[in-house]
């Protein structure tokens, strides 16, 4: 099984197909990854709670998927 992620803003397009392992990985990594982490690579916290929002989006999507590391 092999992950299609697409992302389109503003006319502009991109893709990026995962491999299983490169999905499972970016799985655990989504998990293992908090707010602290945002925190420390984010101009403030508004931003910082942004990232946070969006990747916990992809990890349900990658969740609905399969990948749901424990």
């Amino acid at each position: 099984m092999a992950v299609y992620v697409e992302f389109e803003s503003e006319g502009s397009q991109a893709a990026a197909n995962l491999s299983n392992d490169e999905a499972r990985a970016l799985a655990q990594f989504l998990k293992r990854v908090g707010i602290d982490d945002f925190k420390d690579l984010s101009a403030d916290i508004v931003e910082a709670r942004q990232m946070q929002a969006a990747l916990i989006l992809l990890r349900a999507a990658l969740n609905c998927v399969g990948y749901d590391p424990r």
